[in-house]
């Protein structure tokens, strides 16, 4: 798939709204991009759902740390927007960082409150290697069957560990243009908290995850 085909599918006439679901903030721009730069030049509204602050990313720093994580993350996630370059709203749930699966009822009577029958769900696969993207992937699940939207699922720490899905379907890679891949890497740069040493921390991403997910391919499940 190119963004050239995508193209032709990602507009208006085809859906009246995308809403992105994101675990953490960071996942919308590490994982889907390309769409989100697609929805953006079709003129399709935008809604970015993120799930939870991710405070919990430097789980070794106290508390006090946590609680300046979950100010700064959902901070970082809207200048991110920015410089890629979209005009989506951002929508922060403040659920738990790392108590997703508890919270997946939650998460999916949320995503069925702001889509409709005409709208694309996005949302991690729930095969992505964390536990807060299963449970984010599994609560999209059911909300096409209650509401009859189209759900694309997108892959993140799964393109990292190369790990094959075990379902029939098998992702396709989304082809990013080199204009495309500039952008998405700017956005990427915002997550400083994430890309640099924090607090004595070392960085969550290192160098070598941060090429892989801001590389020129985005891995998607339709």
């Amino acid at each position: 798939m190119s963004l050239e085909s995508l193209r032709d599918w990602l507009h208006p006439e085809q859906f009246d709204r995308m809403v992105v679901l994101a675990p953490h903030p960071d996942d919308e721009i590490f994982g889907c991009s390309g769409l989100l730069l697609m929805a953006h030049e079709a003129g399709l509204p935008t809604e970015i759902v993120i799930a939870s602050n991710g405070e919990a990313c430097y789980p070794q720093l106290p508390d006090a740390t946590r609680a300046q994580l979950a100010q700064l993350r959902p901070a970082e996630s809207v200048v991110a927007g920015f410089a890629l370059g979209i005009q989506a709203r951002h929508v922060f749930l403040g659920l738990p960082d790392g108590g997703l699966p508890a919270c997946r009822g939650v998460l999916a009577q949320e995503l069925g409150s702001r889509v409709t029958g005409r709208s694309l769900l996005v949302s991690c696969d729930p095969r992505d290697d964390h536990p807060d993207h299963e449970a984010a992937g599994r609560a999209a699940k059911v909300v096409p069957g209650k509401h009859g939207c189209k759900l694309m699922f997108y892959r993140v720490w799964a393109r990292v560990h190369r790990r094959a899905t075990l379902s029939r379907e098998q992702p396709v890679s989304l082809a990013l243009d080199a204009v495309t891949v500039a952008r998405k890497q700017a956005a990427a740069r915002c997550f400083v908290t994430q890309i640099f040493p924090f607090e004595g921390a070392p960085p969550v991403i290192s160098e070598r995850v941060f090429e892989t997910l801001v590389g020129s391919a985005e891995e998607y499940l339709a």
